[in-house]
Order: structure tokens, then C-alpha cells, then sequence
């Protein structure tokens, strides 16, 4: 964000037009190469002003990229032949006329002031940097405020994203770094850095060097925290110490905080963007934290602790209250005596109560087990069953619950009706499969409720319900069951997301998928209201809106269609909260969504970007999940993926991205793999593979040309192999192997080609029109075959240093051998590898083997 003041008009000064010399040079379009940290939009307004006969200030925090706009604009001004000088430099400049000024004012010792006023009032151009004006420092740029009087005042906001992707994209030019980054990798160096250019290329080096380590992501290096540190030095020392009172209460709402600390200082420390709010809620980038923690170390003070007592009290009276101030209380009474002495013993068994099932929730299982351990000690000789289950880290056992269930205010320490109905969103329900006891515990809490929250139970056990149905293969009755909870209008936003999750799962059972896409439209439309629901029971709707959108873009990759729009914008939204809030479990969610979404679209660099991403983030139940999926071991327990339909899917995806391309053997292998045959697509591939073998029957062909598919999918090449085999069909038969072409198939291709050889013989015109497709079906299988051999010793030890960014003579003088040589190695595993020079350093960057 650029804002810009020009106070010229308010503030009483000299006004000057611009000599005929500096109306004849405009400033050119940047061709610079110096980065600008993301600076070119304020870079060039202020350029545009000395063009226009103006001054600029460009005004921003320490760390806000204001050195960056000095050495761009240096370089831009002498490019055209003005003379560049600095406040020292400014009374030797040959043409002070085509002499522009470009300094930081807060650095100017008072000579320098006396220059700069000398150069200007002689026709200099001015373009300086400054800090904003401090309410606690009253002499702060009193003797340049002359200077700038009738300057326009260009603000340094925090970087929006688009900024932090040409900062990062100017350190990948510059060489900073080697590698494209994934979405998921910038949007956490912008969300992480909280827009200050510093932090974002230092996090970026950090992101650079890191290894493939969990939890990696947490810790900063010595680097950024310097940057860090050097932002916070700056402020004055009552700043200083309310950033650092704050820093235990990041995710609680800034009404809450209104409530205990000034808001004056509250709103002066927002200005600096060192704390900033995200709906509602307390955000500090993670870097000033850690070096706030640093300075002023991690006693708990009095104001800090009277509002986590507050949280306390709201969770025993239950009063509205937040999942992230739930978590952040229970950790600060495991750390600090004072406040377990302040706060009653029932108080603190309901946080613990409240933090261990939220923990549950979110697939935190070594939290919550934790958290479950501290309670049980607390309940000493009345130990709580399902709190038991819970601390031993074991999966949620929903049949259990049901029979320990209970609305005794003795064992839920005064809760009421309102947390039965929080705790039932806590257990992990089956979305689109079968798990016993889920129905009964939703009936069970229902009978304890109120309405309305009674009807949003019962409405959730007919949810669940659908999902068994769904799970049992009986899709009329899982869709007729879930369009009657969107029929009543009392079942509530859960139900109403997860009965949406249902209609899409069976239209993606079916084999639907324009009936997928609109189902997943709705979807996000519900997730979205969901979302507004305020306090605890939103936190909890995003959890199952983020679960549910998560499912969605699994379904839409079942059947070869990327997600809808309307489903990447939530999912965006989701993220860029969970990275706010430092909510790892959701932005894991979100990481994994994109990575099925880059799956969809075959991008291999993304993919091991976001791969890359998940391994360095701390891992959570669906991590292990998922990389247990990828390399192919044993699948832990995860709720989320309970039934059928999340293991077909995944294999469907799979079959669609890897088993297509491999050809027939692996195509049939994927065929035997996690219920694939159960499903439309898995017959529809059978079918096929029927008709390679000529034993396919009619019926089968006739339905196979029933779905209702894309072009250019992986289920519409499907279908025309098997019209095509099926009528021996020269038409159809040369669309199919153009859609395998495109599916990246070529062994399907050239079997569909194989197939029409015969039927074209003779046909002079026939075969001139196929000529096209099968010099590119061969051209694809020798890239392929190529792929498929290894690299020699040699090869491999110059496709390395050439992605280390060598030439090919600096490579020849290491290796001592010509460079005809290296060309020769060089040009052999690139047409192994099927990459460019350039897309070498793509595959050392996400470690590929390769290249190992």
C-alpha cells in the first residue's frame, strides 16, 4: 500500500516549476537492476514528482525498505544524467540545477541541514527518507522539518502480497535465491515478515537455507532476528515495553484488550505496524516476537496477566470467548505459578478442558495428550473417562464417548448445554465415511440441549448419517439424506456445510463433474457464511469449513477437474488467517489444498514447493497423513480421511497424475489399489483397459459413454479410448490418442495410434493428418525413455554445476576437460531429464535425485 500527502497546499513554503532542462527529461520506466524491496510502485511516484519539479519524503518505519528507494532511485537519476549527491556531497555538485538530493533525514548533522538548504534554495532536487514523527521524541526532525515543507510525503506501508512477490522475485534475479518459490513459501515470508521488507529477505535467506527438517519454520536465524531486533530499537521505550506486554496475548480480541491497556498506546503502536489487527484479533509477526521475547525476556507482567486472568473467568462462566485465547491461556498457567495462584482451581479445569478438546480438534494429538495430563492430575481422584482417552494420544473413540457422555456440571466444571454443543464440533466426525458411535453421540448431546443448538445437533447427526449412507455405496440415499438437512432451515451452518461436502462427494462417486463444480460452488458459498459466526463456534466453523474444502478439492481431483474459484478464494482466506495467527494445524490444511490443486494442474514445481513446505512445517495428524500417502506406507488414523471415498480418492488423483503417464502396467497396478474398481472412474479405467485386451463387454462400453466429462480431462481420454477400441473408429481413435497426448500419455497415445494403423492403411490423406500426432507421440516417449535412463557419473557432476549457475568454460576449467566435452554432457542429460539450462536448478533446488 502507497500513500502519499502532499502538504504543500496546508504548510506555508517555497514553491518552485521546474527548469526547462528538467522539463526535457522525464524519468524513463525503471530498467534497474538494483532491487527495490518491493519499493517500485513508491519508487516511481517519487521519481515522477522530481520529474514534475517536486520534492518527495518517503516515510516509513525502520525496516519499511526506505534504504532500497534511496539506491534505486540513485541509480535511476544518474541513468539519465542527472548528478546524484548525498547532504555531505550536495555543495560540491558541479550543476546544482540537475543535482538531486537524495538522503535520510533522520541521519543529518546539522551541517548537512545547512547544505541541503544551500543546494535547494540554488534549484537542487530533494528525494529523502525519514521516519514518522514520534509523539515521545519532540526534537525528532525539528531542524529538517524546513527542509521538507512543501515536500509530497510518500508513505511505507506494510508490503501487500504483490509487493513481497517482487521483492522475492528481484532476490531470485539477484541470485539471493535459487529457486522458485511456491505459493504456500511466499505467502508465508509475507505473512511471517508482516510486510517489512527486511524481514522478507531475510526470512527469504532463512527459507533458503533451511533443511527438510519439521518445525524448521518456527526458528529464526540469527539474521532475521537482528532485523528484527533493529526494528524494534527504533521505537521509543514505552512502545517498546507495551510491544513486549503484548507479545503473550497474539490472537486475543483487541476489544478485550481495550478493555486493560491504553488505547492511545494501543493505536500509536498499530501506526508502526510492529502489531497489527486481523479480524479483530491481536497479529505480531513471529521474528518481532521472538526478538521482543529476547529483550525484555518472558516473565508474564501484571496488566499481560490480569487479561489472561479475564479469559480465565469468561471460559467458568461461559462467556464468549476464542480458540487462540483458550490456547494461549492454558500455556501461561503452565508457565506461571502467579496466575495458577490467581486463578480458582474450576477456572483453571475449564481452560484445560476447553484447550485440550480445541487441541483434539485441530490434530494437535501430542498437545491435546499434554493438555489431558495436566487435567487429569487436577481431577485427582475423579479422573475424567473421555479426558483419559485423550491424554493417552490415541484416536477419538466415538463409541466410548457416547456411553461416558454426561451433562453433569460436576464433571464439566460448571459448563452448560452451550459447551456440550462446542464439544460435540471437537470430536472428529466423519465427513464421508463411517464411524461407530458418531450418530449416537451427536443424538446424545442433542437430548442436552437447547434450541436452537438442539436442532443444530440433530441436524449433524442426520449429516452423519449421510456420510455412513455414502460410505455404505448407497449414493441416492446419502444425497436425498443431505438435501434434506439443506431443506431445514434450522439445521445451522455446520450441518449445512457438511450436507453440501455429501452432495459433492456423491457426484464425484458418480463420475459428475460439472455437477462436482457447482456442488463445490455452493460449498464455498456455505463455508463462508459458516465463517461469520462469531466467537468460539466461528473457530470451530472454520475448522470443519477448511476440513470440508479441503475433501472438495480432493473430489474435484478424483475426476479430473481443478476447483472452482469461488473454492481457492476461501481456501486463500483460511490460510492467510492460519498464518496470522501462527495456527499450524490449519495451515497445513490450507498447504495440503494447494498441493492437490497443483496435482490437478501437473506442476511439478509447485508441487515439491508445497511438499518442501509441509515437511518444514510442524507436523500435525494430517502431515503424517499425507506424507505417509506420498511415500507410499502405512496410513496413520486421521478422521478426516475415515471411508471410502478419501482412499479411493486419493487413488483416483493418483491414477489421474502418475498412473496415466506411466502407461498400461501402472495404470493396471493402480487399478487394484483402495477401492478404485468401486467407483465410476475406476470402472470407466477398467473398462478401457477391458478394451486394450478386446475382452470388454457391450454394456460396459454403454455406459461408459454415459459420463457426462470435459474435454481435455483424464476421464475424457478415457472415454474416447474406449468408443474408439470399442468401434474401431479412425475419428475417435485419433482424438483419443490426442487427449492421452495431452494428459501426458504418450504410451496410451501411441497404443490408440497402434490401433488405428490398420484402419488408415491406404488412405493417403488419413494418414498425412495423423503425421503431426505421431512425431509428437514419439518425441514424447523418447523424452520419456530418456527420463527413464540414469545419468552417468559425468553427466550428473556437470548437470549439477551448471544448475549451480556455471558456464560451461568455468565448468570445462574445473573439470579440466574442453568444453566441447561439457556441451556434449551437458546437452545429454538435459534431453534425459527433458529440462531446459535453466530448469536444471528447479530440479536441485527441491533436491531431486537426479541430480544426486
Amino acid at each position: 500500500m502507497m500513500l502519499v500527502h502532499d502538504h504543500s497546499s496546508a504548510v506555508p513554503g517555497p514553491r518552485r516549476s521546474p527548469s526547462p532542462a528538467q522539463q526535457r527529461h522525464p524519468f524513463p520506466p525503471p530498467t534497474t537492476t538494483t532491487p527495490t524491496c518491493g519499493r517500485r510502485t513508491e519508487l516511481d511516484a517519487a521519481l515522477a514528482l522530481l520529474a514534475g519539479g517536486r520534492d518527495a519524503v518517503c516515510e516509513g518505519e525502520t525496516g519499511m525498505g526506505a534504504h532500497a528507494i534511496r539506491r534505486a532511485a540513485a541509480e535511476r537519476a544518474r541513468a539519465l544524467g542527472w548528478f546524484v549527491a548525498t547532504a555531505a556531497t550536495a555543495s560540491a555538485s558541479p550543476d546544482l540545477p540537475r543535482t538531486i538530493i537524495i538522503d535520510d533525514l533522520d541521519q543529518l548533522s546539522t551541517t548537512e541541514v545547512e547544505a541541503v538548504r544551500a543546494a535547494r534554495a540554488r534549484g537542487a532536487r530533494l528525494l529523502v527518507t525519514r521516519r514518522p514523527p514520534r509523539p515521545f521524541s519532540p526534537q525528532q526532525g525539528r531542524e529538517t522539518a524546513d527542509i521538507a515543507r512543501d515536500a509530497v510525503i510518500i508513505t511505507l506501508a506494510p508490503l501487500t502480497r504483490d509487493q513481497n512477490v517482487v521483492l522475492l522475485d528481484e532476490l531470485r534475479i539477484g541470485g539471493t535465491l535459487t529457486r522458485t518459490l511456491s505459493a504456500a513459501e511466499r505467502d508465508w515470508i509475507w505473512v511471517t515478515s508482516g510486510g517489512f521488507p527486511s524481514l522478507a529477505t531475510a526470512l527469504a535467506h532463512d527459507l533458503e537455507e533451511a533443511p527438510l527438517t519439521e518445525g524448521v519454520l518456527g526458528r529464526f536465524s540469527r539474521r532475521t532476528v537482528i532485523a528484527a531486533a533493529d526494528i524494534i530499537a527504533t521505537l521509543p521505550a514505552a512502545l517498546q515495553r507495551l510491544a513486549a506486554q503484548l507479545v503473550p496475548l497474539v490472537g486475543v480480541d483487541m476489544d478485550r484488550l481495550a478493555r486493560t491497556f491504553n488505547a492511545t498506546e494501543l493505536g500509536l503502536l498499530l501506526e508502526t505496524s510492529v502489531i497489527a489487527e486481523h479480524n479483530g484479533l491481536l497479529c505480531v509477526p513471529p521474528p518481532l516476537r521472538a526478538a521482543l521475547q529476547l529483550q525484555g525476556g518472558t516473565d508474564v507482567q501484571p496488566l499481560t496477566r490480569s487479561v489472561i486472568a479475564d479469559i480465565c473467568t469468561s471460559v467458568r462462566i461461559s462467556a464468549k470467548c476464542l480458540e487462540t485465547e483458550l490456547d494461549l491461556a492454558a500455556n501461561a498457567l503452565s508457565a506461571d505459578a502467579v496466575l495458577r495462584a490467581a486463578v480458582p482451581e474450576n477456572a483453571h479445569r475449564a481452560v484445560l478442558r476447553v484447550a485440550m478438546w480445541l487441541a483434539r480438534r485441530r490434530g494437535d494429538i501430542d498437545e491435546a495428550a499434554a493438555l489431558g495430563r495436566r487435567l487429569l492430575t487436577l481431577l485427582g481422584d475423579t479422573p475424567d473417562a473421555t479426558a483419559l482417552i485423550v491424554a493417552q494420544g490415541v484416536p477419538d473413540a466415538l463409541a466410548s464417548y457416547a456411553t461416558h457422555f454426561t451433562d453433569d456440571p460436576d464433571q464439566a466444571d460448571g459448563f452448560t448445554g452451550s459447551w456440550n454443543w462446542a464439544w460435540l464440533q471437537c470430536l472428529q466426525l466423519p465427513l464421508t465415511g463411517f464411524v461407530p458411535g458418531a450418530e449416537d453421540i451427536c443424538l446424545r448431546v442433542a437430548e442436552s440441549l437447547t434450541d436452537p443448538e438442539r436442532g443444530f445437533a440433530r441436524a449433524l447427526a442426520r449429516t452423519v448419517h449421510a456420510a455412513a449412507l455414502l460410505d455404505d455405496g448407497r449414493l441416492d440415499d446419502a444425497a436425498t439424506c443431505a438435501e434434506e438437512v439443506l431443506g431445514d432451515e434450522h439445521a445451522g451452518h455446520i450441518a449445512t456445510v457438511r450436507a453440501h461436502l455429501v452432495l459433492v462427494a456423491v457426484a464425484a462417486s458418480r463420475l459428475e463433474p460439472a455437477r462436482v463444480e457447482s456442488r463445490c460452488r455452493r460449498l464455498a458459498a456455505a463455508t463462508q457464511a459458516a465463517m461469520t459466526l462469531p466467537g468460539l463456534g466461528g473457530d470451530l466453523a472454520r475448522r470443519q469449513a477448511l476440513d470440508a474444502l479441503l475433501t472438495g478439492t480432493l473430489a474435484c481431483a478424483s475426476v479430473g477437474i481443478r476447483p472452482p474459484a469461488e473454492v481457492d478464494v476461501v481456501i486463500e482466506m483460511l490460510a492467510h488467517r492460519a498464518l496470522q495467527l501462527t495456527d499450524t494445524a490449519a495451515v497445513v490444511r490450507t498447504t495440503v489444498a494447494e498441493f492437490v490443486s497443483a496435482i490437478t494442474r501437473r506442476d511439478e514445481a509447485e508441487m515439491a514447493g508445497l511438499l518442501r513446505h509441509l515437511r518444514q512445517e510442524r507436523h500435525t495428524d494430517l502431515t503424517a497423513w499425507v506424507l505417509a500417502e506420498i511415500e507410499d506406507g502405512d496410513l496413520p488414523p486421521l478422521g478426516i480421511a475415515s471411508g471410502r471415498f478419501v482412499r479411493s480418492g486419493v487413488a483416483l488423483m493418483w491414477m489421474l497424475s502418475r498412473a496415466l503417464p506411466e502407461g498400461v502396467a501402472e495404470l493396471r497396478l493402480t487399478m487394484g489399489k483402495r477401492g478404485i474398481a468401486d467407483t465410476a472412474l475406476g470402472e470407466l479405467a477398467a473398462t478401457f483397459l477391458a478394451c486394450l485386451d478386446g475382452t470388454a463387454d457391450g454394456e460396459r462400453v454403454r455406459v461408459a459413454a454415459t459420463h457426462d466429462v470435459p474435454e481435455g480431462s483424464g476421464p475424457r481420454a478415457l472415454q474416447l479410448g474406449v468408443a474408439g477400441l470399442a468401434a474401431a473408429d479412425p475419428t475417435t481413435l485419433a482424438a483419443a490418442a490426442q487427449a492421452f497426448l495431452g494428459q501426458g500419455a504418450p504410451e496410451l497415445a501411441q497404443r490408440m495410434l497402434d490401433t488405428l494403423a490398420p484402419l488408415v492403411a491406404g488412405d493417403a490423406v488419413r494418414e498425412r493428418e495423423l503425421r503431426a500426432v505421431q512425431r509428437a507421440t514419439r518425441t514424447s516417449l523418447r523424452v520419456q525413455e530418456d527420463a527413464s535412463e540414469p545419468l552417468t557419473l559425468r553427466e550428473r557432476e556437470i548437470a549439477r554445476l551448471a544448475a549451480e549457475g556455471l558456464r560451461n568454460r568455468e565448468i570445462a576449467r574445473r573439470l579440466f576437460v574442453s568444453v566441447r566435452t561439457v556441451e556434449s554432457h551437458l546437452y545429454r542429460a538435459m534431453r534425459k531429464l527433458n529440462v531446459t539450462r535453466g530448469e536444471l536448478r528447479r530440479l536441485a533446488d527441491r533436491g531431486d535425485s537426479l541430480l544426486e
